[in-house]
């Protein structure tokens, strides 16, 4: 019976205070997060995908251009 009257008592406690929850939980956000800024794996890929694709043609212009001007 206490037992169950500590918990409504809690219960209330904490569901009486929503604002007082809602700031405590915005301001320790940055707490949860590594690198202090949200990962994007997709922006990541993304920019992989584009330096590969630089490399490549790059070094595929400067073979031509070797073999053209017999560098």
């Amino acid at each position: 019976m206490a037992r169950e009257a500590r918990n409504i008592r809690l219960a209330k406690w904490l569901l009486g205070r929503p604002v007082k929850w809602i700031g405590l939980a915005v301001a320790s956000m940055p707490l949860f997060q590594a690198t202090g800024c949200y990962p994007d794996p997709i922006g990541a890929l993304n920019f992989q995908l584009q330096l590969l694709v630089n490399n490549v043609l790059i070094n595929a212009v400067n073979i031509i251009v070797q073999n053209v001007f017999h560098l």
